[in-house]
């Protein structure tokens, strides 16, 4: 019997840095001399202006490029076996996540963040962690953009079955409101690839951290829809603008 637990890391920190102006790979698989930085970073404010980029002057006359990211980390025997996430925030432009050189995933656009999901491919050891952003496309944008990871870079590890990223959903159904009670609807979805049924409990809490309703949905697989009465309930508000407190718990049995 297991239950599930989230660890957030911060992965922002020592990486290491290689700029092309053109495709090189073997800048890709670290031939180049690298340099250290910390993320968040920006290639292109460092690069000489030039007279005609192909940008033109919204950019600020920087030129583009392709930058190469490199971060060399160590992993734990234990943690083979869990679910691992990176979650980048931000890069500018198009880019490419690989680890260990193996292509983990794509991403297209400049201002949304993504996952790289490295559950099962990590290896015991030292793991390489590569990101190529390339920012020599046209018609960049109408603003100066940056290029490279702009944002942080954070790793997500737990037990599996676990919840996926943005994988709750609690909704007040408002025909239900009143002074006594209200029904609150969770929608639930897990990460459990071996379909084995899970029990998850769902506790909700008072801003002054008492409990005051808990459920508990039995045999998930992979989503769960649940209805918790909540009594008494204290609506948000500016002076309270911390209602409550909403906790869950998965419980697997890998005898089922």
């Amino acid at each position: 019997m297991g239950g599930v637990f989230i660890k957030i890391l911060d992965f922002s920190k020592d990486w290491y840095f290689a700029y092309a102006e053109n495709e090189d790979w073997v800048n890709q698989y670290g031939g180049h001399a690298n340099e250290p930085v910390d993320l968040p970073h920006d290639f292109k404010i460092g690069l000489k202006r030039c007279d005609d980029p192909f940008s033109g002057p919204s950019e600020g006359f920087y030129p583009g490029g392709i930058g190469y990211y490199k971060k060399v980390f160590n992993i734990a025997g234990d943690m083979l076996s869990q679910r691992a996430l990176v979650y980048f925030d931000g890069v500018y432009r198009m880019c490419e996540v690989r680890l260990n050189r193996d292509l983990i995933v794509t991403h297209k656009g400049g201002y949304t963040g993504f996952f790289a999901d490295l559950t099962g491919r990590l290896r015991e050891g030292e793991n390489i962690l590569q990101v190529k952003v390339n920012a020599s496309l046209p018609n960049a944008s109408r603003w100066y953009t940056g290029a490279g990871i702009y944002r942080k870079v954070t790793m997500l590890t737990g037990s599996i079955p676990s919840i996926e990223p943005w994988g709750i959903h609690v909704e007040t159904l408002t025909d239900t409101l009143g002074t006594a009670s209200a029904d609150i609807k969770i929608k639930t979805k897990i990460y459990n690839p071996e379909k084995r049924a899970c029990n998850i409990v769902h506790k909700i809490f008072d801003r002054d951290a008492a409990l005051i309703a808990t459920k508990e949905d039995i045999g998930v697989k992979d989503k769960s829809a649940v209805t918790v009465k909540v009594p008494d309930p204290k609506p948000w508000s500016a002076d309270f603008p911390r209602a409550g407190d909403f906790r869950y718990r998965i419980i697997s049995y890998r005898g089922l």
